[in-house]
Parts: C-alpha cells; sequence; structure tokens
C-alpha cells in the first residue's frame, strides 16, 4: 500500500492539471448550445464535455501507462520488491535477474520480450486515437526526433546482441557478437513464463 500512495500521491495533481487545461480549452460553443437546447448536468458531461475531452484523456492515459511501467525507481527505493516479492514488477525482475542472479542473458531476452509488449500497447494506444488533423511539422525537429530515437535505440541494440548469448560469454566479452547465435535465453522465458 506505501507504493499505491506514493504513486497517488505523484500523480494525482499532474493529472489534475492536464485534465484542468483540457477543461479550459473547450469550446464554448457546443457547450452554450447545449445548455439553450436543454442538455444539462450528467447527459451534458457525457454528450459534450467527454467527446471534446477526448484528445486529453488519451494523453492521460498514454502518460498513466508510460508511469505504469516506469515504476523501478519507486519500487527500488521503497520496497526493493518486497516483501517478497510481492511489489516486484517486470523492470525491477529483469534487474535483478541480470545484476544480482548475474543472469545477463536471460535478463536481456526478457527485456527485448518487454519491449516489443511496450511497442505493441503503444501502437495501439496511437491506432485507436486516430489524429483527425494532420499538422504540419518542421523538418528540422524531425531530423532531431530521429536523431534521438537512434541515441535511444542504441543500448538496445547492446540488450538484443547480449540475448542471444550464453552467460558465460556475456560476462566474458559483453560488446562482441555471439559466436554461435542461440534462443535459449528466449526459451527460458517463455518456459518460466515470467515476462506476463
Amino acid at each position: 500500500y506505501s507504493v499505491v500512495a506514493v504513486k497517488l500521491w505523484q500523480s494525482v495533481g499532474y493529472f489534475m492539471v492536464i485534465y484542468l487545461a483540457g477543461l479550459q480549452l473547450l469550446p464554448q460553443d457546443p457547450v452554450e448550445a447545449s445548455v439553450i437546447d436543454g442538455c444539462t448536468g450528467i447527459k451534458q458531461i457525457r454528450y459534450i464535455t467527454l467527446p471534446l475531452m477526448k484528445p486529453t484523456i488519451f494523453v492521460c492515459l498514454f502518460l498513466a501507462v508510460t508511469e505504469s511501467l516506469n515504476m523501478f525507481p519507486l519500487l527500488m527505493s521503497l520496497t526493493n520488491g518486497g516483501p517478497g516479492h510481492a511489489s516486484e514488477n517486470i523492470s525491477l525482475y529483469i534487474y535483478n535477474e541480470a545484476f544480482k542472479s548475474h543472469g545477463m542473458g536471460y535478463a536481456s531476452a526478457l527485456a527485448v520480450v518487454l519491449t516489443i509488449a511496450v511497442s505493441i500497447v503503444a501502437a495501439l494506444q496511437m491506432r485507436t486515437e486516430k489524429m483527425k488533423e494532420k499538422k504540419s511539422t518542421n523538418r528540422v525537429l524531425t531530423v532531431l526526433l530521429w536523431a534521438l530515437c537512434i541515441c535511444m535505440f542504441l543500448p538496445m541494440v547492446f540488450i538484443i546482441i547480449n540475448a542471444f548469448k550464453p552467460f558465460d560469454q556475456v560476462v566474458m566479452e559483453p560488446l562482441a557478437l555471439p559466436e554461435v547465435w542461440n534462443l535459449d535465453n528466449f526459451r527460458e522465458v517463455i518456459r518460466t513464463g515470467n515476462y506476463v
């Protein structure tokens, strides 16, 4: 319960400010027209306010999912996954497997599976929210975003390479390509089911 209390304290105010900004930016014409037509109270919220707030709700939902996957520092500092493994999430489990159990290849395979799962969730969220307006983008901004994506992807290359190595090769030659590419770490992830 301590993790829940801290996370609520950390995020409720943040989301409240986003929702308040979204409410203040609502166009007043549909709201005033609904009042004139006799739509008030719950009907006004359901049929006017919530549809107009969809972009804000989408942003908050996206941020909430992202925050839920970024619980590692909070769990590590508050409970370290305890008592037992009650508050251990996938990120903390990957950390423990990599650095406490010295299963770097297994942890790398888990990280790859987690990245695929997060990518699928992000793609589904983006697909469900179809942006109706196409905004012109600045070419410089586009190039900078691609450069940032490439820089953020480089550590993932290291993780993917280590996922295909046995433990002794990860420890002895962490930056080298695997001598023999094998799927043993991925088989172990699927066998144990610790990616859910």
